[in-house]
């Protein structure tokens, strides 16, 4: 087969390349990129079985977020495209009871791991324990599968465990060599962050970075992403993962919808718009967390400030959703009540709106975007890291700059029905681009050139140099697996403790109400500071 090369030179940061391509590591490297038009994905044999660890991001009580919808769509689709794939997949939850999640797909296998459960912000998490117990059911189960890939979400502590224990698989049995590939999904620095644990912020980044080098390739969501990370912490990636999202369910309501679907989307426009009559009536939806890191104040501001007939509904649940609850009305043109719904319920939210909205500046890509755009629904986001990669400005939604331009462009948006109407068949066009079979295939192409560049590596070193460079990674492995036992035994206890006090979320949203009432009478002596000066 014929690759194509790139070649960076006289660079600082790694190329921007689209979806689905790999991505330089470093300046002046030269990589082979994917093909632009991969076989399909049913023509991968040398990939027949892939495990996937995941933690508490997947299974029947993971939380609600992306990392699940995404991963869990990878692994349906692969396994109804792939007649001859085997999957695994390693979660803290029972066997029995994921095993059912997955409708006891015959060749699906589910594996737990012992692991520290804690819940926050009406969430159940879970941190899979360094354990040696852990570490041996790892290693026996690598044994006796002998996957061609060990899939890795980097944001979670088991990577530790498993690049330990696939290096002492590929040490103790030649014969058995799973390649590691691992994908961040997210800055869990920027997450920890922005909710309050600020000095173990930097600590956690900086043992993703040395974790990650035990994956033979790594990648992410956005190229955006991909470039914060390195411009940020000097961390590189392999490959960028295709945006989808699963249109089966995600999709506008046609001609052909019953008169029961009509009438359902009719009444929630109703309930979310507090039956407001008025014809420019605008209603903006965010879907989510009601954390502090996804700045739902700031947004809760926007449509506060922009006037009349500007309704806001925010679907999801977190740390302020109880305050949040007690501004939901009609004065204040806010639906909120908190709680987390159903896709099929959250496709029918995205139908209903005329925006969605979202005033995060950390998003890695941005799912619930991508769901709006595929019912039609166009954005308005600040032209942040993620939102660049998935949102084209004035066409399929708007860009903020600060929160004067939001305001501006919501009240234009209200009275220019012309505009929202364009903006929404941008919308429409752009989300039948995304396909999730499109993904998968670009996911096992991207497998098969891991497992085919470390295969090529190891036929051409001589069975000493073999043998050496398997040490010394068995070394760094161990090393980091050290790391992670110290960070489990007093990090994680002490966070553990932290976020599971009964006041400690009430801190955290009370803090976070006060800066935004503060940053919102700033912002007020602001504008009369400016009347003056114009009278």
């Amino acid at each position: 087969t014929t690759t194509t090369t790139t070649t960076i030179a006289n660079s600082t940061a790694p190329a921007r390349l689209h979806s689905g391509f790999l991505l330089p590591v470093s300046p002046k490297q030269v990589l082979p990129l994917l093909p632009a038009t991969p076989a399909s994905a049913a023509n991968h044999p040398a990939v027949q079985c892939v495990h996937f660890v995941m933690d508490c991001f997947v299974g029947p009580g993971a939380p609600v977020c992306g990392i699940r919808w995404s991963v869990e769509a990878w692994m349906k689709e692969m396994l109804e495209a792939n007649a001859h794939l085997t999957i695994s997949v390693w979660t803290t939850f029972d066997e029995e009871e994921t095993h059912a999640y997955f409708d006891r797909h015959p060749r699906l296998r589910c594996y737990r791991l012992d692991a520290v459960h804690f819940v926050y912000a009406q969430q159940e998490y879970g941190a899979v324990r360094p354990t040696l117990a852990n570490l041996r059911k790892v290693v026996d189960v690598l044994r006796r599968e002998q996957p061609q890939v060990v899939h890795i979400c980097i944001d979670t502590p088991t990577v530790t465990l498993f690049a330990l224990g696939s290096r002492m698989v590929n040490y103790l049995q030649p014969t058995a060599q799973p390649t590691q590939v691992g994908v961040m999904h997210t800055c869990a620095a920027s997450v920890i962050s922005n909710n309050g644990f600020h000095a173990i912020a930097n600590l956690t980044v900086r043992i993703q970075q040395y974790v990650s080098l035990g994956s033979e390739q790594t990648a992410t969501r956005s190229g955006s992403f991909a470039d914060k990370m390195f411009r940020d912490h000097e961390m590189c990636f392999d490959y960028i993962v295709r945006p989808h999202v699963n249109r089966a369910i995600f999709h506008p309501l046609t001609n052909q919808a019953s008169q029961a679907e009509q009438e359902n989307d009719l009444w929630l426009r109703r309930q979310l718009t507090f039956a407001d009559p008025d014809p420019t009536t605008l209603l903006i939806v965010y879907a989510g967390r009601l954390d502090p890191d996804k700045s739902v104040m700031q947004l809760v501001g926007w449509c506060r400030d922009a006037g009349e007939h500007v309704y806001l509904a925010l679907v999801g649940h977190g740390v302020l959703g109880k305050e949040l609850a007690q501004l939901h009305g009609q004065s204040a043109r806010l639906y909120c009540k908190p709680g987390f719904v159903s896709h099929q319920e959250l496709a029918s939210y995205y139908r209903v709106a005329d925006l969605h909205g979202s005033a995060s500046q950390m998003e890695t890509l941005g799912n619930t975007v991508l769901e709006s755009l595929a019912c039609g629904t166009p954005v308005i986001v600040p032209c942040a890291q993620g939102f660049r990669d998935t949102v084209d400005d004035n066409v399929t939604g708007l860009f903020v700059y600060g929160h004067d331009d939001a305001v501006a462009k919501l009240r234009k948006l209200r009275d220019d029905k012309a505009l929202l109407q364009r903006l929404r068949a941008g919308a429409l066009s752009k989300g039948k681009q995304l396909d999730l079979s499109a993904t998968v295939t670009d996911l096992l192409a991207w497998y098969e050139r891991a497992v085919a560049a470390k295969t090529l590596r190891n036929e051409q070193r001589s069975p000493f140099v073999r043998m050496f460079a398997a040490g010394v990674m068995l070394l760094h492995a161990a090393s980091a697996f050290v790391m992670a036992v110290a960070f489990d035994k007093t990090v994680t206890e002490a966070f553990v403790k932290c976020v599971t006090h009964k006041d400690f979320a009430n801190k955290i949203s009370a803090h976070q109400m006060k800066k935004t009432a503060s940053k919102s009478l700033v912002e007020t002596a602001i504008c009369l500071e400016r009347s003056k000066k114009d009278t």
